[in-house]
């Protein structure tokens, strides 16, 4: 069953390729599947796949090396969130699981590492910003920082050394044009969290751009 499922990511690797797209990301996020594996308290396998580590690691770098096969290293990036509780994840010794994460990807020299910093409309405890920057200074390749982000604090980060980039999610579906809006210092549209996840366009496509007598 695991064989058959990193050949399946394989096979998508490959036709994300064939289809001309320049890389890709590894979602190993948010409770994701290959979050789950690494968490201890969610992993309760008892095969080649859970109980250490090693093995909880093992299946996202199985599936880690065969991208790379297929893309080259450069063109494979990967997200984290070592400190999200999103679906009930932050329980167990996460500094001590990340940190063998962190490490064991040091030796691809990947594109990028994307770390979910915190969760969307959550604040950051002590601890948890304490994890973040600890992190933070194991990882030696480009590293972006995402989550509750704005033009000022993404300014701060990236001169300040702690990031090579910032990510947006939610202000670029609220906003289609935001980096002119960073630029201009402009007001931004107000969230509708009610369209999330509608199953239509309305939430996705409907946000307007800035008038043509302010751009």
């Amino acid at each position: 069953m695991q064989k058959d499922i990193d050949i399946e990511f394989a096979n998508a690797n490959k036709l994300a390729l064939l289809a001309g797209f320049d890389g890709v990301e590894i979602h190993s996020a948010g409770s994701f599947l290959f979050d789950s594996f690494l968490q201890e308290h969610s992993n309760k396998r008892e095969d080649q796949y859970g109980g250490s580590l090693e093995n909880r690691f093992r299946f996202l770098k199985e599936v880690l090396d065969d991208t790379a096969a297929i893309w080259g290293n450069d063109r494979v990036g990967i997200k984290l969130s070592s400190v999200s509780s999103y679906s009930d994840m932050v329980k167990g010794n996460v500094l001590e699981v990340f940190t063998y994460v962190y490490k064991e990807l040091n030796a691809y020299n990947l594109a990028f590492l994307e770390v979910n910093e915190t969760m969307p409309m959550t604040q950051l405890t002590s601890e948890d910003k304490t994890i973040n920057e600890e992190l933070r200074a194991l990882f030696e390749g480009f590293y972006i920082s995402n989550g509750n982000q704005n033009a000022q604090t993404a300014e701060v980060r990236i001169n300040e050394g702690t990031a090579d980039a910032v990510s947006f999610g939610r202000p670029f579906i609220v906003n289609p044009d935001l980096p002119e809006r960073f630029r201009q210092n402009s007001s931004m549209n107000e969230l509708d969290l009610n369209t999330f996840y509608g199953g239509n366009h309305k939430g996705y496509r409907d946000y307007p751009f800035l008038t043509k007598t302010n751009t």
